[in-house]
């Protein structure tokens, strides 16, 4: 296993067996300067960012009170619509500079 970016938690390569599936995720250290980290993970089974279903979107909040269990939240993701949307309003602000 190798350490992910920006993170003291573990994950799976991808040419690991145990990896379970590969989320885009982020990463951001509280109390540093370090600016965020992202990127794609091979997440194991029984990483909470690999349990997410759908377009859902996941938070995983590790803490000092939430070391044993890490606080999950969970929610919609802005769905293809609002997506589409957002991509062709960037796609016309680029063509108008």
């Amino acid at each position: 296993m190798r350490r992910c970016r920006a993170s003291t938690r573990r994950c799976a390569c991808a040419s690991t067996p145990r990896a379970r599936a590969v989320r885009a995720c982020a990463w951001l250290r509280a109390g540093t300067r370090v600016a965020p980290a992202s990127g794609s993970e091979a997440l194991t089974a029984a990483d909470e960012l690999a349990s997410g279903s759908g377009t859902d979107n996941r938070l995983v909040l590790h803490s000092t009170r939430y070391r044993e269990r890490p606080l999950v939240i969970q929610g919609p993701g802005a769905g293809t619509d609002l997506t589409a949307a957002a991509l062709l309003d960037e796609v016309l602000e680029i063509a108008a500079a």
